[in-house]
């Protein structure tokens, strides 16, 4: 009897525990990426009031995902733009014992960029940081233009996580393109608006504060096609696209000329 009471006292002992671990697994922390602060408001609607704001790099507690969408997307869409655009969902956070509803596309699973004297670190080591260098390659491959053969600088890194980048150099141009994977769509385009940011070679603003919307750039989504969407670069950055592969795969890069 002895026995079997024992036998009765751990099965409910880890019913307990696995009960308390399902209900912890509901919650999660969230990083605001926004660089203007996320803003958090009493309803999940954009004409509520709006009850705080949680600055760049703190973390906010997800309570509950809305099916609801919000109607604004995180990028200005071009005029001339006709296509489907991503909305953000409405998120339940709490900060500091305060509850309130913020969009999805002002936060991210992952720790944001760090902020540097010069704005913020490079997208090569956010990812060394984060995930691990894992290996690097350097080659050269040859590049056939109107019949002349050319060499070009081929760099490919990868980190952990399943996470590649590649830089193509030629002719005074550089191709960066990384692939991620396990992000959502406005996880992979904030390391991608990030990207273009630091990688453009024009990252200035004040020590400490990367302020991108001081200097008159930033995102605009002008076309998409199939699952590619194209937006203007930030700063000198040309071309910046984010191609989704399934909902937690994507790669996304751009190009820039000195």
């Amino acid at each position: 009897m002895i026995f079997i009471r024992l036998l009765f006292f751990f099965a409910f002992i880890m019913a307990v525990s696995t009960s308390s671990l399902a209900q912890i697994d509901k919650y999660r922390n969230q990083f605001v990426w926004s660089l203007d602060s996320a803003v958090v408001y009493a309803k999940p609607d954009m004409e509520s009031k709006i009850k705080f704001k949680v600055r760049y790099g703190n973390q906010v507690r997800q309570l509950e995902v809305l099916d609801s969408l919000t109607t604004a997307p995180a990028f200005e869409i071009d005029d001339s733009f006709q296509g489907a655009t991503p909305s953000a969902r409405w998120i339940k956070v709490e900060y500091k014992s305060e509850k309130g509803y913020v969009k999805s596309d002002q936060l991210g699973v992952l720790p944001p960029f760090y902020r540097t004297d010069y704005g913020v670190e490079s997208t090569e080591e956010y990812f060394k940081r984060i995930f691990r260098k894992i290996d690097e390659v350097e080659k050269k491959v040859p590049v056939n233009i109107n019949g002349k053969i050319f060499e070009a600088s081929v760099d490919s890194i990868q980190f952990g996580n399943g996470i590649y980048k590649t830089e193509r150099w030629f002719d005074g141009c550089v191709d960066y393109e990384y692939k991620v994977v396990g992000l959502d769509f406005y996880q992979a385009l904030n390391i991608a608006y990030m990207t273009s940011y630091t990688e453009s070679m024009v990252n200035t603003g004040p020590p400490g504060k990367p302020d991108i919307k001081r200097h008159g750039y930033g995102i605009r989504l002008m076309s998409k096609e199939g699952n590619i969407y194209y937006f203007d670069g930030a700063f000198s950055a040309q071309e910046v696209y984010l191609k989704q592969i399934d909902e937690t795969e994507y790669i996304f890069g751009h190009y820039y000329c000195v």
